[in-house]
Formats: C-alpha cells, sequence, structure tokens
C-alpha cells in the first residue's frame, strides 16, 4: 500500500540530501459510507530553477528528488514550466534509469511509472544549460492494488476507486502507466472522459426519449443517496436553466476539506438547443475535485 504521507527531497546528482526538503502533507483519510481499499495520494508544490542549481556537461541542469517507495507502488509526476523545457529520469538507487521522458520540445513533462522494486529512487528534473524560472511540480503515488479494477466491480466498488482516484485529479488515468488501463467505468456508463481541470465524467445516457433518460437518472441518484453519509453535503435542483438548457442534478460535495471532491448527477434537456447538441436529452456523473 502506498504510505500515509510522502517526503521527496532535494538531492544532488551525488545522491547527497540537500539542507532543504519539499515537506509532504499527510492526506487525511475521507469517511464516506464504506472503507475504502483503495489509496492515492497527491502533492503539488513551486519551485524555480536559478544559477546556483547544479550543471553537468551533456547532462543540463537540474534538481534531484529522492523518492522512497514500495514496490508494485505507482507513481505519476508532471512537471510544467512556462520559462523553459523541462524533462524527468527516475533512476534506481544502483544509477539505473528506470524511465526517461522523451526530448524537451514542450513545457510540459509527465512521467508515470510502476516501482519496480522497493527503495529510494532519484527523479532528476532537467534542462538546458541556459534555463531559468519558476515552475510547478504536481505528483500522485497509488497502492499497487489502486492502479487498476476488474471491469466488473460492484457500483460501491467502483464509486470508492474512483473518489480515490479523484484526490490526485484523475492523474493515473489521464497519464496511465504502461500497459495498465485506468479508464474505468461504472456499470450502464457509455463513455468515458477526463477533463482539462482534472474532473472525470461519465456519460450514461443521451438520446431523444425523456422517459428513458428519467429512468437512467432516477436509478443512478437512488444509488448515490445509498452510497453517501453525512459527511457529505447533497444538494439537488429540479429545473436550473442555462440559457437553453435545462438540468436537474442532485450532488454530493465533501465536508471538511480544504479541496472538497464534488460527485453530481445531472440530466439535461436539450432540446431547445438543438443547434448545438445532437441529440435531447443527456444523464452524466461528473466526479471533481477543487484547485487551490
Amino acid at each position: 500500500m502506498a504510505s500515509k504521507s510522502k517526503q521527496l527531497f532535494l538531492c544532488s546528482f551525488s545522491s547527497i540530501v540537500w539542507v532543504y526538503s519539499i515537506i509532504i502533507f499527510l492526506i487525511m483519510n475521507i469517511t464516506i459510507s464504506a472503507q475504502s481499499d483503495y489509496q492515492v495520494e497527491f502533492y503539488k508544490s513551486k519551485g524555480v530553477l536559478t544559477r546556483t542549481d547544479l550543471y553537468k556537461k551533456d547532462f543540463g541542469r537540474y534538481k534531484g528528488f529522492e523518492i522512497p517507495a514500495n514496490k508494485g507502488e505507482g507513481g505519476s509526476f508532471v512537471i510544467y514550466s512556462a520559462k523553459f523545457r523541462p524533462s524527468l529520469i527516475l533512476i534506481d538507487e544502483k544509477g539505473n534509469v528506470i524511465k526517461e521522458t522523451p526530448g524537451r520540445d514542450e513545457h510540459t513533462a509527465i512521467l508515470s511509472v510502476q516501482f519496480p522494486s522497493s527503495g529510494n529512487f532519484i527523479l532528476y528534473l532537467l534542462a538546458d544549460s541556459s534555463a531559468l524560472g519558476e515552475y510547478q511540480f504536481q505528483y500522485g503515488f497509488a497502492s499497487e492494488k489502486s492502479l487498476s479494477i476488474k471491469s466488473d466491480a460492484d457500483f460501491k466498488n467502483g464509486m470508492n476507486y474512483l473518489l480515490e482516484h479523484c484526490k490526485a485529479f484523475f492523474l493515473f488515468f489521464d497519464n496511465q502507466i504502461d500497459g495498465l488501463n485506468s479508464f474505468y467505468k461504472l456499470e450502464g456508463s457509455i463513455d468515458v472522459r477526463i477533463e482539462s481541470d482534472g474532473s472525470y465524467t461519465s456519460i450514461f445516457y443521451k438520446g431523444s426519449d425523456l422517459n428513458a433518460a428519467r429512468d437512467v437518472f432516477n436509478s443512478f441518484s437512488s444509488k448515490l443517496q445509498k452510497f453517501f453519509d453525512i459527511s457529505w453535503k447533497k444538494e439537488s435542483a429540479d429545473a436550473k436553466q442555462n440559457k437553453n438548457i435545462t438540468e436537474k442534478f442532485i450532488s454530493f460535495k465533501e465536508k471538511n476539506d480544504d479541496e472538497p471532491r464534488t460527485v453530481k448527477l445531472s440530466l439535461f434537456d436539450f432540446s431547445k438547443a438543438k443547434d448545438i447538441y445532437k441529440y435531447d436529452y443527456g444523464v452524466t456523473l461528473t466526479i471533481s475535485k477543487e484547485h487551490n
């Protein structure tokens, strides 16, 4: 299982820990209707690449982060900078390269990996010798059993899985580890997508039969109300208007959290907006997390 907290230490090329480190905060357990068997953690920080950072010929300017990991655990790392083009290299304790990102053609570098052994790994942020400026670092860890789920999992198990991955803005869905298909769809889902804000959208109905759309909405509404307990705030509306679109919804928002998660089931009436939508009615489930 992934540990309750992770600590990534800035280190030199020779793997000597620097006097300062990125402190990782303890991720608190959530309370839902059933104890989750899955464990996903997410962290984010900001940094600056400066002229005082280490430089090695044919390697570039770099920072190193020491990563303690367990065998089978998943890690997903994202570096973004508007000032330079980064790349990432992950090595083990013996200096063997585990995985690296291709080239430096973009301002975002993404590396996702399943750790082959337990121990301390080094993740290097690399840039050209002239690279300077701020960067954003987002990274997630998932226990081995949290990296995938059986396609025939029941509703409760599937929701626990999705809510756990929502902690990391579905980082392991959007940036999948090689060979692992994590785009899980709840039973009855037609399609799934990860939005640009890191939310998960599942489509359960799209068509011209209002009664069929209502049946789908009512069925999943009932399941959600049985799933969530009083630690989630419930809201609903029968006819919320937005231009020519009418939305009926029920939602559940996590209480007492700085970045609360929200689960929202919506029945949309697009019949008066046919110039935009190809079908009259749609039922969608959105799972999202607020950004700070």
